[in-house]
């Protein structure tokens, strides 16, 4: 595991941080406009891994609310550079928005992959999350409504 690597939980006063990321940790550009409003609106969480000063992973997710059962988290994403990845990355980022989530009073955490994505399997059930087989998921273009 590198000694350089920190866990930092973002705010939206935080954006700037989001200007060093290391090209390929996120899925696609940034967009500071975009980040801010995630970050401003109290229910959404981000959780980056620095190298040095530069994003080399990240943790996002917001906290769902239900009119008849306790608050729950969705991780929307997790990423880490290929660079970075076999150092226990993913897991201090994950950890670490588990307590972003406890500490904003919700009781589970909740996360969709591919179906074959044996890594994040791995990762997830290493820290006790429980796969749920009987649940499927569903995509909904809202553009077309």
């Amino acid at each position: 595991m590198s000694d350089t690597i920190t866990i930092r939980v973002l705010g939206p006063d935080d954006v700037e941080v989001l200007d060093r990321v290391r090209p390929g940790t996120f899925e696609g550009a940034l967009s500071p406009v975009f980040a801010w409003a995630f970050l401003s609106t109290g229910v959404n969480a981000i959780v980056v891994a620095l190298d040095q000063g530069e994003v080399v992973g990240h943790a996002c997710g917001t906290v769902i609310l239900y009119p008849d059962k306790p608050r729950a988290f969705f991780l929307s994403a997790l990423g880490v550079h290929p660079e970075f990845r076999d150092q226990d990355v993913g897991q201090r980022l994950l950890v670490r928005l588990r307590n972003v989530a406890a500490e904003r009073g919700c009781e589970e955490m909740q996360v969709t992959i591919g179906a074959s994505d044996e890594m994040a399997r791995g990762l997830y059930s290493g820290l006790g999350g429980a796969e749920t087989p009987d649940q499927a998921t569903y995509r909904f273009d809202l553009g077309e409504v």
